[in-house]
């Protein structure tokens, strides 16, 4: 018995991201693609949301509970709450 798989699409385009581009780490940890299309890049130096032209970089700031908590995320995960789930473990 033989079987034929084909991919659903022949051309990707992949581009490369780097912090001259605004991301805020070169090491990153996790990438996710929420609901909404946005690329969030888990770095050791921050949260980055890519909106396919440009990042906004989320950071701890100390005494601001606004803020995240920890610059280094390591897992991001869509909660069934509509919101964004971020870990460090």
């Amino acid at each position: 018995m033989s079987l034929l798989c084909q991919a659903q699409f022949k051309n990707f385009k992949f581009e490369n991201l780097y912090t001259v581009d605004g991301l805020s780490s070169s090491t990153c940890l996790t990438i996710f693609q929420d609901s909404e299309g946005f690329m969030w890049f888990c770095t050791i130096d921050g949260l980055n949301k890519y909106n396919g032209y440009e990042f906004e970089v989320y950071k701890s700031i100390l005494n601001d509970k606004s803020s995240i908590s920890n610059n280094r995320i390591n897992a991001i995960v869509d909660g069934a709450d509509g919101n964004l789930w971020m870990f460090k473990t």
